[in-house]
Protein backbone atom coordinates (compact mmCIF):
# COMPACT_ATOMS: atom_id res chain seq x y z
CA UNK A 1 0.00 0.00 0.00
CA UNK A 2 2.95 2.22 0.54
CA UNK A 3 3.78 2.45 -2.63
CA UNK A 4 0.51 2.54 -4.16
CA UNK A 5 1.20 6.20 -1.82
CA UNK A 6 4.46 6.47 -3.95
CA UNK A 7 2.47 6.15 -6.86
CA UNK A 8 -0.24 8.35 -6.19
CA UNK A 9 2.83 11.16 -5.31
CA UNK A 10 4.43 10.82 -8.70
CA UNK A 11 1.60 10.37 -10.92
CA UNK A 12 -0.82 13.13 -8.93
CA UNK A 13 2.55 15.38 -9.24
CA UNK A 14 3.07 14.36 -13.07
CA UNK A 15 -1.13 15.29 -14.21
CA UNK A 16 -0.87 17.80 -12.15
CA UNK A 17 1.80 19.58 -13.50
CA UNK A 18 0.70 18.74 -17.29
CA UNK A 19 -3.23 20.15 -16.14
CA UNK A 20 -2.21 23.38 -15.14
CA UNK A 21 0.14 23.72 -18.10
CA UNK A 22 3.41 24.31 -15.93
CA UNK A 23 5.99 23.31 -18.92
CA UNK A 24 4.98 25.33 -21.09
CA UNK A 25 4.39 27.98 -19.01
CA UNK A 26 8.55 27.86 -18.01
CA UNK A 27 8.90 27.45 -21.56
CA UNK A 28 7.18 31.12 -22.19
CA UNK A 29 9.34 32.72 -19.22
CA UNK A 30 12.13 31.16 -21.38
CA UNK A 31 11.02 32.49 -24.63
CA UNK A 32 10.57 36.06 -22.57
CA UNK A 33 13.49 36.33 -21.00
CA UNK A 34 15.75 35.33 -24.43
CA UNK A 35 13.71 38.37 -25.75
CA UNK A 36 14.70 40.59 -22.67
CA UNK A 37 18.56 39.85 -23.56
CA UNK A 38 18.54 40.39 -27.37
CA UNK A 39 16.86 43.77 -25.88
CA UNK A 40 19.29 44.92 -23.37
CA UNK A 41 22.34 43.66 -26.42
CA UNK A 42 20.15 45.83 -29.65
CA UNK A 43 22.19 48.49 -31.06
CA UNK A 44 19.53 49.84 -32.23
CA UNK A 45 17.04 50.94 -29.06
CA UNK A 46 18.18 53.40 -27.38
CA UNK A 47 17.95 53.87 -23.57
CA UNK A 48 14.43 54.85 -23.08
CA UNK A 49 12.89 52.27 -25.54
CA UNK A 50 14.99 49.59 -24.30
CA UNK A 51 13.69 50.70 -20.22
CA UNK A 52 9.91 50.74 -21.81
CA UNK A 53 10.49 46.89 -23.41
CA UNK A 54 12.00 45.93 -20.47
CA UNK A 55 9.26 47.21 -18.00
CA UNK A 56 6.78 44.94 -20.75
CA UNK A 57 8.75 42.37 -20.13
CA UNK A 58 8.63 42.43 -16.30
CA UNK A 59 4.84 42.99 -16.35
CA UNK A 60 4.92 39.68 -18.52
CA UNK A 61 6.79 37.49 -16.15
CA UNK A 62 5.50 38.54 -13.15
CA UNK A 63 2.11 37.02 -13.28
CA UNK A 64 3.59 34.04 -14.69
CA UNK A 65 6.35 33.55 -11.82
CA UNK A 66 3.03 33.87 -9.38
CA UNK A 67 1.14 31.23 -11.44
CA UNK A 68 3.84 28.97 -11.81
CA UNK A 69 4.99 29.51 -7.86
CA UNK A 70 1.30 28.61 -6.86
CA UNK A 71 0.53 25.83 -9.62
CA UNK A 72 3.89 23.68 -8.45
CA UNK A 73 2.99 24.24 -4.80
CA UNK A 74 0.00 22.52 -5.89
CA UNK A 75 1.01 20.48 -8.14
CA UNK A 76 3.21 18.83 -5.07
CA UNK A 77 1.51 19.45 -2.25
CA UNK A 78 -2.26 18.05 -3.48
CA UNK A 79 -0.70 14.29 -3.67
CA UNK A 80 0.85 14.78 -0.63
CA UNK A 81 -2.11 15.50 0.96
CA UNK A 82 -3.64 12.70 -0.23
CA UNK A 83 -1.16 10.38 0.76
CA UNK A 84 -1.32 12.53 4.60
CA UNK A 85 -4.73 12.28 4.12
CA UNK A 86 -4.31 8.26 3.79
CA UNK A 87 -1.82 7.99 6.41
CA UNK A 88 -4.91 9.55 8.80
CA UNK A 89 -7.02 6.83 7.98
CA UNK A 90 -4.41 4.17 8.84
CA UNK A 91 -4.25 3.13 4.97
CA UNK A 92 -0.36 3.56 4.39
CA UNK A 93 2.25 5.43 6.33
CA UNK A 94 3.36 9.07 5.51
CA UNK A 95 6.61 8.49 6.43
CA UNK A 96 7.10 5.05 4.68
CA UNK A 97 5.73 6.24 1.26
CA UNK A 98 8.58 9.30 1.51
CA UNK A 99 10.94 6.24 2.56
CA UNK A 100 9.85 4.98 -0.72
CA UNK A 101 10.18 7.71 -3.02
CA UNK A 102 13.30 8.73 -1.83
CA UNK A 103 15.09 5.31 -2.38
CA UNK A 104 17.15 5.66 -5.52
CA UNK A 105 15.10 2.89 -6.96
CA UNK A 106 11.72 4.36 -7.27
CA UNK A 107 13.91 7.62 -8.32
CA UNK A 108 15.68 5.83 -11.60
CA UNK A 109 11.92 3.89 -12.23
CA UNK A 110 10.32 6.85 -12.22
CA UNK A 111 12.73 8.87 -14.30
CA UNK A 112 12.94 5.67 -16.46
CA UNK A 113 9.05 5.44 -16.97
CA UNK A 114 8.54 9.26 -16.98
CA UNK A 115 10.99 9.41 -19.88
CA UNK A 116 8.97 6.75 -21.75
CA UNK A 117 5.63 8.43 -21.11
CA UNK A 118 7.31 12.05 -22.11
CA UNK A 119 8.74 10.30 -25.61
CA UNK A 120 5.67 7.98 -27.08
CA UNK A 121 3.08 11.38 -26.51
CA UNK A 122 5.30 13.58 -27.71
CA UNK A 123 5.37 11.34 -31.29
CA UNK A 124 1.86 11.49 -31.20
CA UNK A 125 1.56 15.24 -31.65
Amino acid sequence: MNLLGGLIVVVGFIGLMKLFGLVEKNVEVIRISKSAVSIVGSKELDDLQKEKMMQQHAKELLPLFLIIIITSALSIGLPLGLVWLMDYLGLLSFDKVIEIISSIEFILASVVISTIVFVVTRKKK
